[in-house]
């Protein structure tokens, strides 16, 4: 592995989940309207967006025109009565209140901002982008920024990536990697410019096109050894320790325990006897015990010696982002419900307790109690 000294790591697709922001905006926004946008009509927005970004990357068309008219046509196609150009406008507003992470995005940016000066290259809406990294908590880790409607540009085109070298003042492009999900944005624009990248491909696409990555990654946490980092510990690690075949303690105990463990936390013995009956859904099939272990552990953290939970004011929206968060992850938050999904597996809840686990850190990580 060459030495590198800074990141350029893409933006939806790779660090934002953008489908579920282009999901979230298209629907809300449909309601300010009046609108009564269906599921089919979704699809074909996107195909339509996805072909005039095709078509922007390939100089075809301008920004403006393309923000616009994907609207339009969708409109003129359903017989909808809304104005493009006003709908566009709430949108993209909309779409800048939805910054949902790629799994492992804030950490992997959190321990890799310690060693690499980081830098966002992203095609997309300069207000939009910048209110959606300030939203996921991302954008702290960030020297720069740069938006493709800033730069005048979009990658992959050369002029995009001068823009970038010049503004964060970089001379050699061989010192610098791009993590990007895109084979025709990301990949092809840093081979044609001289940057080492690496191709994020959580899904196992096959390569198309002529051009080639220098690495290829299904998970950002692969780049902790293609880069050389230590990986930091998480708690879904030590899970299987506390929890599965052999293991006494119930879902509530093992999710106290694997943290505690896995953050270096001396847990009185008598402790763990307080969520002895959280088990089972309370012992009734109702709300998960990994939930309720979970959220021990934010009153662990959370609350100061001396102090109660009510008394602590960043607690209560915590609580709530864990358990909708998990509602959102699993449908629903009853042991009855989840049961049922892991009863053939050999170590039962063990994989919803690792997803769990990583909801709770991903908490914590974003309102800094944890490194």
């Amino acid at each position: 592995m060459k030495p590198y000294t800074a990141l350029l790591f893409d933006a939806d697709g790779t660090l934002l989940d953008f489908e579920k922001a282009e999901e979230y905006s298209f629907f809300y926004t449909g309601r300010e309207f009046g609108l009564d946008l269906t599921p089919e009509m979704k699809k074909t927005y996107h195909a339509i967006n996805s072909a005039l970004w095709e078509q922007l990357e390939e100089g075809k068309i301008q920004k403006p025109q393309l923000v616009v008219k994907r609207f339009q046509d969708l409109f003129a196609q359903y017989g909808l009565k809304a104005d493009p150009a006003t709908f566009n406008t709430a949108y993209l507003d909309n779409l800048a209140l939805c910054a949902a992470r790629i799994d492992g995005a804030l950490q992997v940016v959190k321990t890799l901002f310690k060693q690499y000066k980081l830098v966002l290259v992203t095609n997309g809406v300069s207000r939009a982008q910048h209110r959606r990294m300030e939203a996921s908590r991302l954008a702290p880790y960030f020297d720069q920024v740069i938006v493709s409607e800033d730069a005048g540009a979009e990658k992959p085109s050369r002029r995009y990536f001068d823009y970038m070298m010049e503004t964060c003042g970089f001379q050699d492009p061989s010192g610098l990697l791009l993590i990007g999900d895109s084979l025709t944005a990301d990949i092809r624009g840093s081979v044609q410019y001289g940057i080492d990248c690496c191709w994020f491909n959580p899904h196992s696409k096959p390569r198309s096109g002529d051009y080639s990555p220098t690495y290829e990654i299904h998970s950002l946490e692969e780049l902790y050894p293609l880069l050389g980092v230590e990986a930091p510990a998480r708690t879904r690690d030590a899970v299987p320790e506390f929890y599965g075949q052999g293991c006494r303690n119930n879902c509530a105990e093992a999710m106290l325990l694997a943290f505690c463990k896995t953050h270096g936390i001396d847990l009185p013995a008598q402790a763990v006897k307080l969520l002895g009956g959280f088990g089972g859904g309370l012992s009734t099939g109702r709300t998960c015990g990994a939930l309720c272990g979970a959220n021990a552990v934010l009153g662990l953290v959370s609350v100061p010696n001396g102090q109660y939970g009510k008394e602590t004011p960043e607690l209560k929206p915590r609580t709530v982002q864990l358990v909708e968060g998990f509602q959102r992850a699993f449908g629903s938050c009853d042991c009855a419900d989840l049961k049922t999904r892991y009863a053939d597996c050999p170590h039962h809840c063990q994989e919803l307790l690792k997803t769990t686990a990583d909801l709770l850190e991903d908490i914590l990580l974003a309102d800094g109690v944890l490194d």
